[in-house]
């Protein structure tokens, strides 16, 4: 059985469920928003604040924006 967080990011990678007509207005407050959130749980806090002032990268193949 899938945990919620592995049901949410394969329901995310589908495309049953068309895009926002206004994505590319939207989606850089969507982001922050949702980092907002994640970054409120104490333990994701102590990881992030744990990378100090380093630069952090995501090497994506197929996410070329974030």
């Amino acid at each position: 059985m899938l945990k919620p967080q592995e049901r949410q990011k394969k329901f995310g990678q589908t495309r049953q469920i068309p895009l926002r007509r206004d994505l590319e207005i939207v989606k850089e407050e969507v982001m922050l928003y949702a980092l907002r959130k994640k970054f409120s749980h104490p333990k994701m806090q102590t990881i992030l604040l744990a990378t100090e002032n380093r630069h952090l990268y995501e090497n994506s193949p197929y996410d070329y924006y974030w």
